[in-house]
Order: C-alpha cells, then sequence, then structure tokens
C-alpha cells in the first residue's frame, strides 16, 4: 500500500481523486463537503464547502473513524464499516476507503440515504482501485 508521501507526490492520484471528490458533490446538490482523510487525520484531498478548515475536518473525521472502530470491536461486531451522523441541519457520512483511508461526505438533511451510501461506495471503490490496494 501507499503510504501517505508517496500519496501527496503522485499528482495523477491526487488528480484523480480530486476529480472523483469534486464529480461527487457536481452530481448531488445535497452534497456540500467531501474528502479523503488519512486515518492519521491528514486531507488527502478535498472538495469543501466554504467556512470549513480542511485540516480539522480531517482531524476530526479521523478521530471519529476510530472511535466507531474501537466501540466495534469492544461489541465484538466484526469490522467497521462507516458511521452514519445525522444532525439538525446536516448529515455526515464516514465510510472506510480501504485499511487507512476514510471518505468524509456533509450532505444537506434533504438527501436521500439510499443514493449516499450508493455513491459514496462507488467513490470509495474507485478510491481503492487508484490506490492498487
Amino acid at each position: 500500500m501507499a503510504n501517505i508521501s508517496q500519496i501527496n507526490n503522485n499528482a495523477s492520484f491526487k488528480d484523480k481523486v480530486n476529480a472523483l471528490l469534486v464529480k461527487m458533490k457536481s452530481d448531488d446538490k445535497n452534497v456540500v463537503s467531501v474528502a479523503l482523510i488519512s486515518s492519521d487525520g491528514i486531507v488527502v484531498s478535498s472538495s469543501l464547502r466554504e467556512g470549513i478548515k480542511a485540516e480539522r475536518f480531517g482531524a476530526i473525521s479521523a478521530s471519529l473513524l476510530s472511535l466507531g472502530d474501537t466501540f466495534i470491536k469492544e461489541l465484538a461486531k466484526g469490522k467497521l464499516n462507516q458511521v452514519l451522523l445525522n444532525g439538525s441541519d446536516s448529515t455526515l457520512l464516514f465510510i472506510k476507503v480501504g485499511k487507512h483511508h476514510v471518505l468524509a461526505i456533509e450532505a444537506t438533511n434533504d438527501i436521500k440515504l439510499g443514493m449516499l451510501f450508493h455513491n459514496a461506495k462507488k467513490v470509495s471503490d474507485t478510491i481503492v482501485s487508484i490506490m492498487h490496494i
């Protein structure tokens, strides 16, 4: 698997992932932010709405997925695939991408969850194939 320094030095990888994230956001007006984040909280690529600090978004996203992973293991319920948060103004989906990354998506509450899950899985699978992991 490529480590984070290899990924950051590979413009082709970053360009492909960025194009996927921008397309995901432009294909559904309810998707307002999307980012690929390493498990240590580094934002690899993102298309975030105005006002979101990428570093903070990355750190919190990685922490949340780590907590979810720990909780699932504690309950002996297999492996964590995703975390869904639903707030009064938005829905957040965090989906594992390979072993060391997370796809974080912020959407309005008008989004159709089935489509969100489907599109997130499709983008995640595409990123895994680009990473060759």
